[in-house]
């Protein structure tokens, strides 16, 4: 489990460049089927983030 758990992450990661902290955020809400705010200065990385995130979960 903490093997694919890391590969999926390295898949966020690899789109979303830079944030880190913010991917792993947004992993531990998809897998504990909470919300998730993300606030940051350009929308860009945000709808990135979120596009591939509900990408991985599904």
């Amino acid at each position: 489990m903490h093997k694919t758990l890391l590969t999926i992450l390295a898949q966020i990661e690899a789109v979303v460049i830079g944030k880190p902290h913010e991917c792993r955020l947004a992993l531990a809400c998809l897998l504990a089927q909470g919300h998730l705010l993300s606030e940051d200065n350009g929308a860009e990385k945000r709808i990135l983030l979120t596009n591939t995130v509900s990408y991985v979960g599904t």
